[in-house]
């Protein structure tokens, strides 16, 4: 799904096909509309009009909401998401048999269906070993679908949309297989330069913009421009950080060893030859984790590694995430409609505190279209993922102020605390934000502030608890009847942060009963009712962690490992790095405190070095707590 704002995509898509506003309204019969202002996005249209301008333009308007798929299975979705992470852990058998399936489907013989076939046909063809003529063809045809002028000017000039980015990066590769290393390095650095202009969040810039910078990296290296490679690996890890998973960080870490090296930098080489090392022993990569002990040792260097390769060795989950059903729709009101009436939620159930019963009745109509924040709170408690499902709703100041709001969580949880309230105070003054699901989001991250700078104090509950009421009104903690109902009631995102800070809120207390049985109760929520991996993510391995820790506090240790190891495996399948190393210090401890001294100390290392991924943005800290610990209890000294 592409997360650029529908006006702008479709000026983009017009310009590329040569075509003035006036003939685009006059071609697609709608001459009356505002189209200056929906183009820099300061009108929205509803999904009719918008419908109407993506079938002149011939772009599927799946691009922004489920589409009416005629003639399509409705697990056609969720088979593109498959073929996608088939083919970045290298599954060709896989990919192959999901690429036969789409044979058989109408509505990918054009357009930007077609696009996306040719793309990943041609990384999968580039996988299983097939010659440059086989796949170039593929590559050009994908182009000019939506980039016929890609060949006259620079690819730096243009803003790339769709599947552009990934067919130019296959390109690269297969330029590079060829020999042609230069010219591979030049079509990538211009990639990297189209890509840093997509008006999108961090989220989506790692998915596309993080590998094109690891092939540069690596590239760079093989050329000798050692420099350039530590920048782009830079700035690759950076983009991997912000989207809170180091889905690629050991890669990076990699690649920036290997550029001190080659610029005569040797003593900067050991710790991130290291880090790089317990990065992927912590995803077990084990032919990575070889990778870098081989050249660790061309170097001369040499470092314990503390018995990880048994850890690594474990195996991984099958399948990378999950996704729920797709459900076949002509607009998102209907949509929301029948995933409601799947999960068994009468319409107060599923907007209190959001919308009126009457307004959620009149969206399920499509009388009415609903704003962002409102729209995004229901796909949250239908277990959603907003943004595989639809981005029409976002005006130009909704994505403004969506971006602000991330960046405030993201200061927040590098500690920028005072950073974060400047931009918080900023976001606050804004209309939107005086009341609903986004007053909620601001008293929210105020509780949170306060916590971190004057702990667990009665205050900080009470702000927590004011801000849940919001969309739970009369919710108390302390009554036995809201927490039992914590289970079957249906939690967007901001809830469930909120119930996991009060939570935390009474572990740090000394309270672990209540605690625990809290995080029992939202664990069980969240399963029940979150079935779109990529949002369940978003809080589900900090709930793990938290309800884990509480566990062993509680010396419930057997049943702490139980949850830290689904946690773990949780993670793994979507390659979610970040939270891997406070699960093994979990583990760790739990396993020490068991008696179990020689099976903890791989998990120490795990934790320790993990956290050294990060150092550059917090990690550091976390470094200093184990190592004390570690030393304390078994004379271990971590370098």
């Amino acid at each position: 799904m592409s997360s650029i704002q529908p006006g702008y995509l479709i000026k983009l898509v017009r310009l590329r096909k040569a075509m003035t506003q006036p003939e685009l309204l006059a071609e697609s019969g709608l001459e009356s509309l505002h189209f200056f202002r929906l183009e820099h996005e300061r009108h929205k249209t509803d999904p009719v009009n918008l419908q109407i301008l993506m079938d002149t333009l011939s772009v599927q308007m799946g691009e922004f909401l489920i589409p009416l798929l005629e003639n399509q299975p409705p697990e056609v979705i969720a088979w593109r998401d498959r073929l996608i992470c088939a083919l970045d852990r290298g599954n060709v058998a896989q990919a192959g048999e999901i690429l036969k399936l789409f044979d058989t489907l109408d509505g990918f013989e054009e357009g930007i269906n077609r696009q996306f076939i040719l793309s990943h046909r041609a990384r999968y063809l580039e996988q299983t070993g097939a010659c440059t003529h086989e796949i170039l063809p593929l590559i050009e045809e994908g182009l000019d679908i939506t980039f016929p002028e890609y060949r006259e000017c620079t690819v730096a000039d243009a803003i790339l949309i769709f599947e552009e980015s990934e067919l130019l990066h296959t390109k690269a590769r297969v330029l590079y297989k060829d020999g042609k290393l230069s010219e591979a390095i030049s079509l990538l650095e211009n990639v990297r330069a189209g890509l840093s202009k997509l008006p999108v969040d961090d989220c989506e810039r790692e998915r596309q913009l993080g590998p094109v910078l690891l092939t540069l990296s690596a590239y760079q290296l093989e050329a000798n421009d050692h420099a350039s490679a530590y920048e782009a690996a830079k700035e690759g890890a950076r983009i991997s950080y912000w989207r809170k998973q180091g889905k690629y960080m050991p890669d990076f870490l990699y690649n920036r060893a290997k550029s001190y090296y080659g610029m005569g930098m040797e003593d900067r080489c050991q710790s991130l030859l290291k880090a790089a090392y317990f990065g992927y022993s912590l995803v077990r990569d084990k032919n990575k984790a070889q990778k870098v002990m081989t050249l660790a040792k061309d170097l001369n260097m040499t470092f314990d590694t503390y018995s990880t390769e048994v850890l690594t060795s474990l195996p991984l989950p099958h399948e990378p995430y999950n996704r729920g059903e797709i459900v076949a729709c002509a607009n998102i009101g209907e949509f929301i409609l029948k995933l409601r009436k799947k999960a068994n939620l009468t319409l107060d159930q599923l907007c209190q505190g959001i919308y009126s019963t009457g307004n959620l009745s009149k969206i399920e109509k499509n009388q009415i279209t609903g704003n962002v924040y409102g729209m995004e709170g229901i796909m949250q408690r239908l277990g959603r993922h907003i943004d595989y499902y639809l981005n029409t709703f976002l005006s130009g100041k909704d994505f403004d102020e969506k971006q602000m709001r991330d960046k405030i969580i993201a200061l927040a949880v590098s500690h920028e605390y005072e950073a974060a309230e400047e931009l918080l105070k900023e976001l606050e003054a804004k209309r939107a934000f005086q009341k609903g699901i986004c007053l909620q989001f601001i008293k929210k991250m105020k509780a949170i502030i306060y916590s971190a700078k004057n702990g667990p104090t009665p205050d900080c509950l009470a702000m927590l608890r004011e801000a849940l009421q919001i969309t739970w009104p009369g919710f108390d903690e302390r009554d036995n009847q809201y927490i039992e109902n914590i289970v079957a009631r249906p939690l967007a995102y901001y809830e469930i942060s909120l119930l996991n800070q009060i939570a935390m809120h009474y572990r740090d207390a000394g309270d672990y009963a209540h605690a625990a049985k809290m995080y029992k109760k939202l664990k069980h929520s969240m399963d029940n009712s979150y079935v779109d991996e990529l949002e369940k993510a978003r809080m589900y391995g900090a709930l793990l962690y938290n309800y884990s820790k509480t566990l062993s506090l509680m010396a419930n240790y057997e049943e702490a490992i139980e949850i830290i190891d689904e946690g773990i495996t949780f993670e793994l399948r979507g390659r979610r790095l970040q939270n891997l190393p406070d699960f093994a210090i979990n583990k760790a401890c739990c396993l020490l405190e068991l008696g179990k001294k020689d099976e903890s100390i791989p998990y120490f290392a795990q934790a320790y070095y993990g956290a050294s991924m990060f150092a550059d943005f917090g990690g550091s800290q976390n470094m200093a707590i184990i190592q004390e610990y570690t030393q304390e209890r078994l004379g271990i000294v971590f370098e």
